[in-house]
């Protein structure tokens, strides 16, 4: 299943709880999304696995 790549001002939540049933490490990356949005830094041993 193809989602469409549309910019959108607000998260759907549903879509993401969605993608977090059917991909397990898509939970490793919204746990790091606050420290980014936060910061903006990115830390390269987090991100690399």
């Amino acid at each position: 299943m193809k989602l469409p790549a549309k910019s959108w001002p607000d998260v759907d939540w549903q879509s993401v709880n969605r993608i977090l049933v059917e991909n397990t490490d898509f939970k490793d990356y919204i746990e790091l999304m606050p420290t980014y949005y936060q910061t903006g830094r990115v830390c390269a041993r987090d991100w690399n696995k």
